[in-house]
């Protein structure tokens, strides 16, 4: 089954490190996971997808908090 991701943020995030030249430390970005037949509305961003906080640390070398944001909750829908 095909997704589409939508990235966004909110009132949650928190950019701690985005100077060029340093790793992205960026927490709490909202990830909308759209599957077929869920709607969403770019104005207000309301929707009956699945959403998750993501993280990114370049300092680390698994920097993707939960490590990979893309197949989170495939598991708990089996």
């Amino acid at each position: 089954m095909s997704s589409i991701y939508v990235f966004r943020e909110t009132n949650a995030i928190q950019r701690q490190v985005l100077i060029c030249g340093s790793p992205v430390q960026y927490n709490n970005v909202q990830r909308i996971r759209l599957d077929a037949g869920n709607t969403i509305s770019l104005s207000t961003f309301s929707h009956n997808g699945s959403d998750i906080d993501i993280s990114i640390n370049g300092n680390n070398n698994n920097f993707y908090s939960p490590l990979n944001p893309y197949s989170y909750g495939e598991a708990l829908k089996k």
